[in-house]
This record gives C-alpha cells, structure tokens and sequence, in this order.
C-alpha cells in the first residue's frame, strides 16, 4: 500500500513576502503588520501580530498566517500537512 502524500509548499524570500501577501488578498498597515480587512493578524499558533518579513506560512487556499517561529512551523506542519 503506497502511504505517501503530495503536499505543497510555496517557496518565498524575506523580499517577496509583502508580494505574497498582497497577492493572497490581505494588507499591510502603516505599522507594517499583515491585516485582514483592516485588522491586523496574529499568528496562528503563538498569537503574536506578522510583520511581511515575519512571515513564515499561510495555510493554502485561506489567509491564515503562521509566523517564521521553528515551532510555529512545527505545529503548521502537524495540523495541516500531515492530516
């Protein structure tokens, strides 16, 4: 029985992070945090607000940001790449 699983990853440097977020339809305020709608959003998992360069991913097909935290990655890693 063959196990393995495609996952996706979107590969992005520190200079690209404020396109990619533009482009997955969110914003930056004029203290710099990624904002949804205005608001500005907290990491999924540690609860700190993202600056672009802080970045670390964003769950496909939605707007919800994990922060470049090693941990942060491990939990989105657990949650939604091995499900």
């Amino acid at each position: 029985m063959d196990t393995t699983k495609a996952i996706e990853f979107l590969v992005f440097n520190r200079e690209q992070a404020s396109d990619l977020v533009i482009n997955v339809g969110l914003g930056i305020n004029a203290k710099g945090y990624v904002t949804k709608d205005g608001v500005a959003i907290k990491c999924e998992c540690c609860g700190r607000m993202v600056k672009p360069d802080q970045v670390g991913n964003i769950v496909p097909g939605s707007t919800k940001v994990y922060c470049d935290n090693p941990s942060c990655f491990a939990e989105y890693v657990d949650k939604y790449l091995w499900e």
